[in-house]
């Protein structure tokens, strides 16, 4: 240590999460001074300079002032000026042995982590402040957590049946993390994706996302981006139609006409949930052969683009009324795409056409005909 380094003044090593120390400050009754205020005391801030410079000043009566550097400079030191350290958990247990609210863990066999120095909480230390209360497992330092300390921590909890989700996101092993899943799926209000959410990130794997979208295909959006597969899309689609590719977290790429229709397939609430930009022509069609009785009820879902527009649907429509058949979704969309139709009867503005096969352009939006019997001797010469 330098000679100009003035007694009482330490560099305050924070080693405790940020708020757990703004409590902890406050608790053991320090002050700012009304120098500096508590909110400039931030996660931003520490990653920065993990060490405060601290005026030790009177600790015993509770008046404690953080410096800056240029309510410092009076004090004959600097951010250059070499400075012991100390860290803030020391101080608070050396506080709190004064006061007597200390308690010794391996003297009453009660611990209690958050009170602890991050370097005194060992596995044997952890192990017993879990057994005694799970939650205890939140401020066990990642390194010693283990899958049987986690397991006895999740069994120590209340019942989980995910109203105790915070206490998931402190298990790190995905195996563990599946099992209680598994076990309390469908227990309580709260429903899978929620579930996901808790977890901490880089937890879920692709164990976990297969048995989520099996189960409910609207946790595709909580899923890590790389495991937000096509085939996963597809089973969450058949699962939960449109639902499934709700939100900005699925990935756009996933979002396609083919799935859009796979929705359409699912329900009719599922088509009636849809985006209106994606109720295309043909899923419009589509939804109008599974689900005749409600189109019609609700002829608003169908896009005034959509109706009034060349396009299968408006095509179908159009074939329904001037031969007063009725037509497959499939037929619709061959007949669309060039394929003849044979019609017993079909009105055209010159006049009935009779058993014949007609044959769409879309280009020209024009209709040709032939008979059925030559459209069959030019298919056998083909």
């Amino acid at each position: 240590m330098k000679d100009n380094t003035v007694p009482g003044v330490y560099l305050l090593n924070i080693d405790m999460g940020c708020e757990q120390a703004k409590e902890e400050f406050k608790r053991m009754g320090f002050t700012d001074g009304e120098k500096l205020d508590f909110e400039r005391f931030t996660p931003q801030a520490l990653s920065v300079t993990p060490l405060w410079l601290v005026w030790h000043g009177t600790i015993h009566n509770g008046n404690m002032l953080l410096k800056s550097d240029e309510e410092l400079i009076p004090l004959g030191i600097s951010s250059k000026t070499e400075l012991p350290i100390r860290r803030l958990s020391e101080l608070v247990r050396e506080h709190s042995q004064r006061t007597g609210r200390y308690r010794d863990g391996t003297e009453n066999g009660d611990y209690s982590l958050e009170r602890l120095c991050r370097f005194e909480r060992t596995s044997e230390k952890c192990m017993a402040a879990v057994r005694q209360d799970g939650w205890e497992l939140a401020h066990v330092p990642e390194e010693v957590k283990t899958p049987e300390m986690c397991r006895l921590a999740l069994d120590n909890s209340a019942d989980l049946a995910y109203e105790n989700l915070e206490l998931l996101h402190y298990v790190p092993f995905p195996d563990i993390c599946l099992e209680y899943i598994k076990a309390n799926n469908g227990c309580g209000d709260v429903e899978l994706p929620e579930v996901l959410s808790a977890l901490a990130p880089g937890v879920i794997d692709s164990r976990i996302a297969d048995y989520a979208i099996e189960q409910d295909g609207r946790c595709l959006g909580v899923l890590p981006a790389h495991l937000q597969t096509v085939e996963r899309a597809e089973k969450a689609v058949n699962e939960a139609g449109t639902e499934a590719l709700a939100g900005e977290t699925v990935r756009a790429e996933l979002k396609t006409e083919r799935l859009y229709r796979k929705c359409a397939e699912h329900s009719w609430m599922s088509f009636a949930l849809l985006p209106k930009a994606e109720r295309s022509p043909e899923i419009c069609l589509l939804a109008a052969k599974l689900y005749p009785q409600e189109t019609a009820q609700r002829p608003d879902l169908i896009p005034e683009s959509v109706k009034n527009g060349c396009n299968v649907y408006s095509l179908c429509k159009m074939m329904e009324a001037r031969t007063g058949e009725k037509f497959t979704y499939q037929q619709m969309t061959d007949f669309y795409n060039g394929k003849p139709l044979n019609v017993r009867r079909m009105e055209m503005p010159d006049g009935i056409q009779k058993d014949k096969a007609v044959k769409f352009d879309k280009e020209k939006q024009d209709f040709s005909f032939s008979a059925i019997r030559q459209e069959r001797k030019r298919g056998l010469r083909m």
